[in-house]
C-alpha cells in the first residue's frame, strides 16, 4: 500500500491508525501509547497521579516519574500538552509492559473517553 501523498489522505491513515488504537487499548486492556512525565519530587509526582486518577486516567507510579496510559496518539498528544508546564513530557508508543504489570485491566472504563 503506498503512503499517503496529501495532506488529507495522512489525517485519514492517522485517524483510522487511532481508531484502530483505540480498538486494541480497549479489547486488551492495554494502553496503545503512553505519556511519561518526569516531576522535580516524588511528592510533586504523587499529587499528579492522584490528580489524573480522579480524572479517570491510568497511572503508573515511579518515584519522580508517572507513566499515564492513553488509548491512541492523538489522546496522548493531548495529555502531553495539558501537562508540559508540570515537567519534561514524553510520548511514546505503548511496549504495554506497564499496563501488563497493573492488578486490574484500567482501560476498561475508557470505551468511550480516548478521543
Amino acid at each position: 500500500m503506498p503512503l499517503p501523498q496529501t495532506d488529507e489522505a495522512r489525517r485519514a491513515e492517522r485517524d483510522r491508525v487511532d481508531a484502530d488504537d483505540d480498538a486494541i487499548s480497549v479489547a486488551t486492556g492495554v494502553a496503545q501509547w503512553e505519556v511519561r512525565i518526569e516531576l522535580s519530587s516524588h511528592a510533586d509526582a504523587e499529587r499528579l497521579a492522584e490528580e489524573l486518577e480522579e480524572n479517570g486516567r491510568s497511572v503508573v507510579r515511579r518515584a519522580r516519574f508517572l507513566i499515564v496510559g492513553a488509548n491512541d496518539r492523538d489522546d496522548a498528544e493531548v495529555l502531553a500538552a495539558d501537562l508540559k508546564s508540570r515537567g519534561r513530557v514524553h510520548v511514546d508508543p505503548s511496549s504495554g509492559a506497564a499496563w501488563q504489570l497493573m492488578p486490574r485491566n484500567p482501560f476498561a472504563v475508557f470505551g468511550g473517553l480516548g478521543g
